[in-house]
């Protein structure tokens, strides 16, 4: 089988297909996928310092501002953990890739929330009828941010272990340009309301992994031994399940207007939840014959 069309079966299938395949000469210098990192992140440090500003509340003539709402860093915290321990230790039930995928999970986060907070707020002044201005960074900004990475992480889950690392950043650069388009086509041009992003971040980030997996190559993915679970990994991925389940509260009412909206939100996708969990359970029951 040529390496071209060879399927991520284990750790060291994850390196990028681009970089040198001498174990050697990769431990003397950084390859391909380093130095593209490294200048897509010089290129983003100068955008942040060139078109870029502190919004509303965060600078300091604002400073007696009091924001609508005060919740906003406590869920900004909770969404956090969802998107580096939630997401990062259910990707690690491949049972030969999870250290991989926690590292994956953390690099390709922090990447599109640099690259989702821009996006979206280039799109939400374009679909508003204004002329390109500086962006202003609030608290706001960075859980859009984090929703970005939670869009690409749900992608991730479509195609992991068939990508390496350099594949994976690039696909989410031009997911994180669809996606802000997506935000502002569906909060702005149709005036959707959509408090938890059902559509924005889940749905979206559904099909375009797996309009993605159609590109690298399923068949040889599903016959690969180890890119299934095992007993270990299902017990570090269920850590990340129940991290995503008792957060997700905060990710849904995280931009919620004022308190009583939040307290709402909270309330409905707590009980929701729980009886989603209950169901889950009981149809792995009636369809295995045990929890799985």
């Amino acid at each position: 089988m040529s390496t071209d069309n060879r399927v991520a079966t284990n750790d060291d299938d994850y390196k990028p297909m681009l970089e040198v395949k001498d174990e050697k000469t990769q431990e003397q210098g950084p390859g391909l996928t380093d130095y593209f990192l490294m200048s897509s992140q010089v290129v983003l440090l100068l955008i942040w310092t060139f078109c870029c500003q502190y919004g509303e509340g965060v600078t300091p003539k604002s400073v007696d501002v009091k924001p609508i709402n005060s919740n906003i860093y406590p869920c900004f915290q909770d969404v956090n953990v969802m998107i580096f321990i939630g997401f990062g230790y259910l990707m690690t039930y491949v049972k030969a890739g999870g250290q991989s995928a926690l590292s994956f999970n953390w690099i390709v986060s922090i990447w599109c929330i640099q690259w989702g907070i821009l996006s979206q707020a280039v799109f939400q002044q374009l679909f508003a009828g204004k002329s390109l201005t500086v962006i202003d960074i609030t608290l706001e900004s960075l859980i859009w941010g984090l929703f970005a990475a939670a869009t690409a992480m749900i992608t991730y889950g479509a195609i992991l272990g068939k990508c390496s690392l350099q594949q994976l950043l690039f696909l989410t650069f031009w997911e994180m340009l669809f996606w802000g388009l997506n935000v502002a086509v569906c909060t702005q041009a149709l005036m959707g309301v959509d408090m938890g992003g059902s559509i924005i971040i889940p749905a979206f980030g559904c099909f375009f992994g797996l309009a993605a997996s159609y590109h690298f190559q399923p068949t040889l993915a599903a016959q690969s031994p180890n890119n299934m679970s095992s007993h270990n990994s299902e017990i570090i991925a269920l850590i990340g399940s129940v991290f995503l389940w008792m957060f997700w509260p905060s990710f849904n009412g995280a931009l919620a207007a004022d308190g009583n909206q939040q307290n709402r939100v909270f309330i409905n996708t707590n009980l929701a939840i729980a009886a989603g969990c209950i169901g889950a359970a009981f149809t792995a029951r009636l369809f295995y014959g045990k929890l799985e």
